[in-house]
This record gives structure tokens, C-alpha cells and sequence, in this order.
């Protein structure tokens, strides 16, 4: 089992959308929250993958980390989203990058 966060961004800066969900997924099951040392694995659009390791949690704001940054995101819901990823029946939660952490 592993996290898998769709996004529909290029990059991972402020005001980047992700939907995140554990794979494998179990169709109407309620959507899973991360916790503290989890890994959210994804790719960009253009195929690059990236890694987001998750520092801090509670049920509406986290603290994540890749390789140039550590980010602030708060959880929103799905019709909050400006572009929101296919993530097909998965059972995500929607979170927005709001800044640097």
C-alpha cells in the first residue's frame, strides 16, 4: 500500500491542488488521512514523478517536503478546486499548497 497524490500542476509551489488516496483503494470506503512520515508519490502532467514526505498532520492542515522546499497545504474540498485530478472513484482528500512551510 502506498499514498498517491494526483495533480493536475506542473510543479509543486503555492497554490498547487493535489488529491491524495492509499492505493489499492477500495470503491465507497471513506477517504484515508496520511500521517506523520508517509510518503505521497505522484507525477506531473509531463510525466515527472515527484515525492512529497509528509512532516506534519491533523485533519486540515499538513506539512510537506520535497526536494527544494518544505510546504504548507490545507485540506479544501473537491468542489473547492480549480482544476481537480482524475482520480477515478478513489476515496481522496483534496489539499492546496498555500506556502512555504
Amino acid at each position: 500500500m502506498g499514498w498517491r497524490a494526483e495533480t493536475m500542476f506542473g510543479e509543486i509551489i503555492k497554490g498547487t491542488e493535489l488529491s491524495v488516496f492509499l492505493e489499492p483503494w477500495e470503491r465507497g470506503a471513506q477517504p484515508d488521512l496520511f500521517a506523520v512520515g508517509d510518503v505521497l508519490g505522484g507525477t506531473h502532467p509531463n510525466n515527472d514523478p515527484f515525492q512529497l514526505n509528509v512532516i506534519t498532520v491533523d485533519q486540515g492542515v499538513a506539512v510537506v517536503e520535497n526536494e527544494s522546499a518544505r510546504w504548507k497545504m490545507n485540506r479544501v474540498s473537491r468542489d473547492q478546486l480549480k482544476y481537480p485530478a482524475d482520480t477515478g472513484d478513489a476515496p481522496a482528500t483534496h489539499w492546496v499548497i498555500v506556502d512555504k512551510a
